[in-house]
Formats: structure tokens, C-alpha cells, sequence
């Protein structure tokens, strides 16, 4: 479905019970583009749900940025047997998670400050809430596009995450800790398409200092390291006056496990 506003009295064919059952539905999936300008007018957007809705064949569930209530937001989480993508507000991931979901295979969270920036002032409270009910999910993707400058990943305890994807500002000395220190982290992507040409110029400058910020190599569990958009139209001049992928190399130093990618 893709619209602004959800009913799901569409369903609801049979007038003498409440309940409906959605016998053979294997995938849902829900779309929305609006942007709203805090958490409440999104639940405001959200219809009621008056009905007993239930799935029970329900395997995958796609959520992107449509408002949900929060009653049929948990139902579809209890009842979605493997996989779970939601783009939506942390505090919608909040409630979503309400209790701990027994059985889930997968799970990737996606927060974008275009469509909830209202949040960024509570990111890391969010996020550690949000993120830390995913406990016993065997893969946890959580994908973070932030534009806000000067955001940082100071405080996160993000324990339960697998995969990582990163399109913020880019800080190295905030950021490395924070990721070395998430211990079921296995892969990681950093996205520098939109960086500006000093940023990218800071962050090469500390990995080729890599060294003298850290000890030794870390024991982090990351096999994987994707480097995102480096040779893409926008890089074609700073490829000549900044070593970028050189820079990133140094990173196997650091994370001796992770085979890096240029992409």
C-alpha cells in the first residue's frame, strides 16, 4: 500500500465479527514519502484501528515511513515470523519492540533526519532504547542517514547490532570507538558520497595517523568493511589531490579481520 493515511476497515468484509484474517499473507509491505514535523502528528496521521487483525502466515514485513499505529505496529511485530524492515521515527521502534519478539530471524531499522530530524536532539537516547530491545534477533541491521552537522555517535551502546550502514558526518575519532566497541558488529558500511571536500581532507589525515589514537588493533569481530561511493562522479577531482582509498587501507591495521571494499 502506498498512501498517506492507513484503513483497515478496507478489509473488513464480514460485518458480523471484529476480527480479520488475512489467511495466506506471507510479505506486507507499507510505503509512505510524507514528512512530519514531530512524533505525535505522525500517530495523528495514523486512522484508528478498531479491528482484531490477524496474520498468521505472516513471515516478512515492510514498513517505510508510514504512520502506524502503535497497536497494529506491535501486532505485526509479534506476528512476523522472519524478517522485520522498518524506516520509520525511533520512537515508533520503541514501541514496536515492546517485548522481546521470540523467533525473528531478522530485523533492520532505518532512521533518516530528512523524514524525522524532530529526533536528533534524542538520537542516542533513542537509539540505545530502541536497538537494545533486538536482544536474541540473530541478524540486527540498523542504517543511519543523518545531515545534522557535527553529529556524532558519542554514548551509544548499540550491544545487539550486526550490520551496520553510516551516512553521517564524518569524525573518525568519535566514530572508530563507538564501532570497535559494538561487540556482534560483523559488517560495516560507511557512506561518503555527500562528504565536503575538507571533511573528506580531516578524515584521511587522521587514518593515516591511525596509530597514534590507538594502542594496538582492536579484537572487534568485523569481517567486512564497505566503503561506499568512492570512485562516483563527485570523487573524480578529489581522487587526484586526496588519497582516499590509501586512507581507508590503513584501516586493516586497526581491524585486522575486515576484508575492505570499494564500492
Amino acid at each position: 500500500m502506498n498512501t498517506s493515511e492507513l484503513s483497515w476497515d478496507i478489509f473488513h468484509f464480514d460485518k458480523s465479527t471484529n476480527t480479520v484474517v488475512f489467511k495466506n499473507m506471507a510479505t506486507l509491505a507499507l510505503f509512505s514519502e510524507r514528512i512530519y514535523g514531530s512524533y505525535e502528528e505522525e500517530l495523528g496521521a495514523a486512522l484508528v484501528n478498531t479491528l482484531d487483525l490477524q496474520f498468521p502466515k505472516l513471515e516478512n514485513t515492510i514498513i517505510a515511513h508510514m504512520p502506524v499505529s502503535v497497536d497494529v505496529l506491535q501486532n505485526l511485530a509479534r506476528s512476523t515470523r522472519k524478517s522485520i524492515v522498518f524506516s520509520g521515527p525511533l520512537a515508533s521502534m520503541v514501541a514496536m519492540l515492546d517485548r522481546p519478539i521470540r523467533g525473528l530471524e531478522y530485523i533492520e531499522l532505518r532512521w533518516d533526519s530528512k523524514f524525522y530530524l524532530y529526533e536528533a536532539d534524542n538520537f542516542v537516547r533513542l537509539s540505545n532504547e530502541a536497538l537494545g530491545r533486538t536482544a536474541g534477533i540473530e541478524w540486527v541491521n540498523f542504517t543511519l542517514r543523518c545531515k545534522v552537522p557535527e553529529f556524532v555517535l558519542t554514548g551509544i551502546n548499540w550491544t545487539h547490532v550486526t550490520v551496520l550502514s553510516l551516512e553521517i558526518p564524518l569524525s573518525f575519532s568519535t566514530l572508530l570507538p563507538a564501532v570497535l566497541a559494538m561487540p556482534n558488529l560483523v559488517k560495516l558500511t560507511i557512506d561518503v558520497e555527500d562528504c565536503e571536500e575538507e571533511e573528506l581532507i580531516t578524515a584521511v589525515e587522521y587514518l593515516f595517523n591511525i596509530r597514534e589514537y590507538f594502542a594496538e588493533p582492536s579484537t572487534t569481530k568485523i569481517t567486512n568493511l564497505r566503503i561506499f561511493c568512492l570512485d562516483g562522479p563527485a570523487y573524480l577531482r578529489l581522487e587526484e589531490q586526496i588519497p582516499l582509498k590509501a586512507a581507508f587501507e590503513m584501516l586493516t591495521w586497526l581491524i585486522p579481520g575486515a576484508a575492505i571494499e570499494f564500492s
